[in-house]
């Protein structure tokens, strides 16, 4: 079975409304976060406190390295600073699956450590521009 290295997944970003097809190979890390909310559906019937899954929810966390000729970052600059979706798709490299959706990016951290290279990270979350998060 091959090991499945992170170095070796994918992040791709593009223009809102369509799949993301530039690869994003400038980034450092990359932290995909998916959960269910939880629809109660006890009963008196049992003395169990059960749950259903129901609405999925998703983000991302991406960092990359303070560089102003890095175009990839220069656009997640610009997308933050605009209020601008841009399409990303996270993708595993054995499968080529991955989340692919309209995302807008809603936070921007800008880590200056003594001892590091200046850091930026984002968290990015789906939104709607003209379609729905899919798996794939």
């Amino acid at each position: 079975m091959p090991i499945n290295m992170s170095l070796d997944a994918k992040l791709f970003r593009g223009p809102a409304g369509s799949t993301a097809s530039t690869e994003v190979n400038t980034c450092k890390d990359v932290s995909l976060k998916m959960k269910k909310s939880e629809a109660k559906i006890s009963s008196r019937a049992s003395r169990w406190a059960m749950v259903k899954g129901a609405i999925k929810e998703a983000e991302f966390t991406v960092s990359f390295d303070s560089d102003a000729n890095d175009v990839h970052l220069q656009a997640l600059i610009s997308a933050f600073v605009s209020d601008t979706p841009l399409a990303f798709k996270i993708a595993d490299q054995q499968s080529g699956q991955g989340l692919d959706a309209d995302f807008e990016i809603l936070s921007m951290d800008d880590e200056q450590k003594l001892e590091e290279q200046v850091a930026i990270s984002f968290i990015v979350k789906p939104t709607f521009v003209s379609r729905y998060p899919t798996w794939g």
